[in-house]
């Protein structure tokens, strides 16, 4: 045969065999080698567990991470789905604080109208939060205490929600990239 990659090619890098696969094709080929009770496999045997627990400890914390990363989308989901209800069901409220939907402090908040709010992205939440902490903060006698302290609010809930989002989906794929680089060691 022509071919040498054909012997020596990597028969393991395929997207097909996923890291899992991978690891549970290493605990079986160790199994068999141990059932097998020739001695002259010890090393390999070996070299194999621990291959295999190493691998496995990288996916199971791989797993973890990408759950917390799934809370934190939910945590996320949660503060703009809140802030976008609220903005909407706080309008009449502020309109009546601030002497009505045509004054200019009303447009601080609403300069789009409702729509803005309820049809925002979470690219839009930090503008959104921010304006509305901006105005709210500057008419905070018009509108009260407790509407301040509801709408002043969501920055700084926004903000925190999307550090710790951000810091699980880099944890993810920093471990991700470790393993594949492993992998390919």
């Amino acid at each position: 045969m022509d071919n040498n990659t054909a012997f020596f090619d990597n028969k393991f890098d395929s997207e097909k065999i996923t890291p899992q696969r991978l690891c549970d094709f290493a605990v079986d080929t160790k199994t068999k080698l141990t059932n097998n009770g020739n001695a002259a496999f010890a090393p390999i045997i070996t070299a194999i567990g621990t291959a295999a627990t190493n691998l496995q400890n990288e996916i199971n914390g791989i797993d973890t991470n990408l759950n917390l990363q799934k809370g934190a989308t939910l945590n996320s989901d949660t503060v703009f789905e809140n802030f976008k209800k609220s903005m909407s069901i706080e309008e009449p409220f502020v309109a009546r604080a601030l002497g009505g939907n045509t004054t200019a402090a009303y447009l601080e908040f609403y300069p789009h109208k409702i729509s803005e709010y309820s049809h925002c992205s979470k690219e839009d939440m930090i503008t959104l939060t921010t304006r509305v902490f901006t105005a709210a903060t500057a008419h905070s006698v018009q509108l009260g205490a407790a509407l301040t302290t509801t709408l002043t609010g969501y920055k700084a809930s926004w903000a925190s929600i999307q550090g710790t989002q951000q810091a699980k989906v880099n944890t993810v794929d920093a471990a991700r990239n470790t393993r594949s680089t492993k992998r390919i060691a």
